[in-house]
């Protein structure tokens, strides 16, 4: 008898995973009037990761500094760039801090061979002026 193996998080589809996110953002408790209008206004350009380990692709880094050139602070549309992860699943609250961060720490030294930090934001993460930077805009 051959066991059939379940389905790895790689093998979830772009389509499903996307699905699920906006399936999240358009609950009735899901609390952010932001996202809901990006989501039902076609406002959001998703990027799609493997795991969340080991830092950004050189495509997802390109999209958001693309995004932080074209981003109109002034149009009425809230516009978002959302990165989804097929991985890594299970994080206990700790260990996702130190993993994201470590995924942000990546991105930003990506970033800062062509970019530098938004002049306007603090990179100081303690700070209550932090912001992050990517493509020279602190979001």
């Amino acid at each position: 008898m051959r066991m059939q193996s379940q389905p790895s998080a790689t093998d979830i589809s772009e389509g499903e995973l996307i699905g699920r996110f906006e399936a999240f953002i358009a609950a009735e408790s899901f609390p952010c009037v932001g996202a809901k209008s990006a989501l039902s206004r076609g406002q959001i350009i998703y990027r799609i990761e493997n795991t969340l380990r080991g830092g950004p692709a050189a495509s997802t880094v390109a999209a958001l500094q693309q995004f932080s050139h074209e981003y109109d602070r002034d149009s009425p549309l809230f516009q978002s760039v959302v990165v989804l992860f097929r991985q890594p699943g299970t994080l206990t609250e700790d260990a996702f801090e130190s993993v994201l961060w470590q995924y942000l720490d990546s991105m930003h030294h990506a970033d800062a061979v062509h970019h530098a930090w938004d002049p306007r934001v603090s990179k100081d993460p303690k700070s209550a002026d932090f912001s992050f930077s990517v493509g020279g805009r602190g979001y």
